[in-house]
């Protein structure tokens, strides 16, 4: 069964397509390549009190090299038996999970660490809370300053544990270990860890993230595309645009194709058990990414044997073309990026998630 959505049949949109730009006027953001492929942030308000944590489990099967000994093309060794690899978001019981606004802050923090040369260094200047909400976009009042405020910090109190999942790609190695995106921030007429005093509002981000900032491992994206698109479609924008670039790459392939069930865990958002749902569920953000060309084409197809579940295969359009040729600066993501193998779906996981292959860059 096969149900495609084309720049012919997709329903009508209010807002008119965006009008192509050229590099030059592109505002261009750098998003860390592990950041950008695994999930952080909650896309939706909806039921985010009830939210505590999100687990993205992937388990790599065991391959050797002539030699005999494993050699896994992603660099993941676990002599010779399957290896598990996790990446796990947990909230502090305090503070909550981290939101769509906590998302805007973010993306406004690394607009910031985007406009500094590189090697960019802690800590960064976020300038005054007015300063940052204009940025922001909205509105500079103290409502917005308490609420950035709140956001820095459930982000510094927020939990992420990786094992065989963060790639740092200066040591060429895999981070085991629990860290958080913030580690803290200072404000106007704090002591710096240097020991000087604040002239304004400082941030502290991950040491391992920057050093991944300034070793070029991260993606370019259209700023003012990102933020002017809903938030499943800014979030399949990083995700798709992550993979196209290594597929426009290869002449053989045209196409980028998921489990509907590895989306639901990488948005992340709930998965559902009916087709109907599940393409209601996705059809706005498609849509809208159909409407300003950064896909020509969404199909969806069944999988033989399992009923709750679909590949859906996307298809680049004019303006992902545009960027990938443009942005020279972008840089491939990590070594096992173009395929996501099986997933082993924790038990707390189970309502949101399935267990399921990922399969991309399939030939026609």
């Amino acid at each position: 069964m096969s149900l495609p959505l084309t720049e012919s049949n997709k329903s009508k949109s209010t807002n008119p397509p965006q009008r192509r730009r050229t590099s030059e006027h592109l505002t261009l953001i750098r998003k860390e390549i592990n950041f950008l492929q695994y999930p952080y942030f909650a896309v939706h308000t909806k039921g985010l009190k009830k939210k505590h944590r999100v687990e993205f489990r992937q388990v790599f099967p065991a391959c050797r090299g002539h030699s005999g000994r494993p050699a896994c093309r992603s660099g993941r060794e676990d002599n010779g038996r399957k290896l598990k690899a996790c990446w796990t978001v947990i909230a502090h019981p305090d503070y909550g999970y981290p939101g769509p606004f906590d998302r805007r802050v973010n993306m406004t923090v690394e607009y910031i660490a985007s406009q500094m040369p590189l090697p960019i260094a802690n800590p960064i200047r976020l300038g005054s809370w007015y300063e940052f909400c204009r940025l922001m976009g909205v509105e500079p009042d103290q409502w917005h300053y308490n609420e950035v405020k709140k956001a820095i910090q459930r982000m510094i109190m927020t939990e992420i544990e990786a094992k065989h999942t963060f790639y740092h790609k200066g040591k060429q190695k895999w981070i085991e270990e629990m860290f958080h995106l913030y580690d803290h921030y200072t404000q106007k007429g704090d002591v710096l860890d240097d020991g000087s005093i604040a002239d304004t509002n400082y941030l502290y981000l991950n040491s391992w993230y920057i050093d991944n900032l300034n070793a070029r491992y991260a993606k370019l994206l259209d700023y003012d595309y990102y933020k002017s698109v809903e938030p499943i479609a800014s979030r399949l924008y990083e995700i798709l645009g992550l993979k196209f670039y290594r597929v426009l790459k290869d002449p053989h392939v045209n196409f980028i194709q998921y489990r509907y069930s590895t989306l639901c865990q990488l948005l992340p958002v709930k998965r559902h058990i009916y087709q109907s749902h599940a393409s209601r569920q996705f059809a706005s953000a498609h849509n809208e990414l159909l409407q300003t060309k950064f896909l020509n084409k969404v199909k969806w197809d069944s999988i033989p044997h399992l009923k709750d579940d679909w590949y859906i295969t996307y298809y680049p359009g004019e303006k992902c073309h545009d960027e990938m040729s443009q942005l020279t600066d972008a840089h491939p993501a990590t070594p096992e990026a173009v395929a996501l193998p099986q997933v082993d779906v924790a038990p707390d996981c189970r309502q949101e998630v399935g267990k399921d292959i990922a399969t991309e860059n399939r030939r026609d």
